[in-house]
């Protein structure tokens, strides 16, 4: 989850900084669509770092279904923000995020006690 919380940090500020500088290029129509679909995929990766922090906190306490939920919350909700968004520009970034955090999700679901996931 720590490996997963540094990811999630640097598609963060990767994410933040396409915003800088979408912010500071000449002002058009597509510029501003772009810039509000940017900020929608930041506050996802905010968002998402938030969850894994709560996951993390939530498995250091041995709450396992607190911690699974949180990992789900964070694939299927906070990582969809930037998905739904469509920019090329973050496909991979979206990808690789994507990817760690289901390999989390599966870690959990083979190393911790059965429990109701349902």
């Amino acid at each position: 989850m720590v490996v997963l919380k540094s990811q999630l940090e640097k598609a963060y500020l990767f994410v933040t900084e396409s915003l800088t500088k979408q912010t500071n290029s000449t002002p058009s129509e597509t510029n501003s669509k772009t810039k509000t679909q940017i900020q929608g995929c930041a506050d996802g990766f905010q968002h998402a770092i938030r969850h894994i922090n709560d996951g993390i906190a939530a498995f250091d306490k041995k709450n396992y279904e607190e911690a699974y939920s949180k990992i789900t919350t964070l694939i299927f909700e906070s990582l969809d923000e930037c998905k739904v968004k469509r920019l090329d520009m973050f496909q991979n970034l979206n990808d690789v995020t994507d990817a760690f955090a289901n390999v989390v999700l599966s870690l959990l679901e083979n190393l911790v006690p059965a429990f109701d996931k349902y």
